[in-house]
């Protein structure tokens, strides 16, 4: 992680992106997630910090819908990630195509069948409360088109970090192309929007 807790003792920019991604880890298929995060100057928008973390929650995971319930999850990681680093004031961004800025500023309630929606935004709720200053707003799409691609990034080198295993000495992970498993020395990662390393002989292929 870059930046440290005395540089951000200012009004802060946090921008979020949650993903989880079916991947076949052995000969499992299993769900798997994670988050990139990013704090930035309010006034300049230059980067002050960024990170990424595994979403190991099993509720989000499984949540019916999925989607609204891993951006709720990084959203919740990153604030309280920037508790951590001492913000006490922050602007935290939400999609404007998808219905969650109107969930967190209260504008419109869940369907009652989004129980884990439902929890995520008490939590999210809790931890803006602990902020001098928090305020959620839409993300424009000329922002969008700048950050979501190293947000992304971030969230899928977590995920690829949890779909490794061992056997003795060695590491394998499963190409999701061919489902050989290799090394993660032969893989190599494809920026084709999705981020996911395939192995050398699928690439030549």
């Amino acid at each position: 992680m870059k930046g440290n807790s005395s540089s951000l003792r200012v009004s802060l920019r946090l921008l979020s992106a949650g993903l989880v991604s079916e991947e076949v880890i052995k000969d499992d298929t299993k769900l798997v997630g994670g988050s990139g995060l990013s704090l930035c100057d309010s006034n300049d928008n230059s980067k002050k910090s960024e990170t990424n973390k595994a979403l190991r929650n099993h509720q989000v995971l499984l949540a019916a819908h999925l989607e609204e319930a891993a951006e709720l999850a990084a959203m919740i990681q990153g604030l309280s990630w920037a508790l951590k680093l001492v913000v006490k004031s922050i602007q935290f961004f939400c999609d404007d195509d998808s219905i969650i800025l109107d969930y967190v500023t209260g504008k419109v309630a869940p369907p009652n069948e989004s129980i884990v929606v439902a929890k995520l935004l008490k939590q999210l709720a809790l931890l803006q409360t602990s902020l001098t200053s928090c305020q959620a707003l839409p993300l424009l799409r000329s922002d969008d088109d700048i950050n979501s691609s190293s947000l992304i990034k971030l969230a899928r080198d977590v995920i690829a970090s949890q779909t490794t295993w061992h056997t003795n000495t060695e590491e394998y992970e499963t190409c999701p192309d061919c489902y050989a498993h290799v090394s993660p020395r032969h893989k190599l990662e494809v920026r084709s929007g999705c981020f996911h390393p395939i192995c050398f002989t699928c690439i030549r292929d």
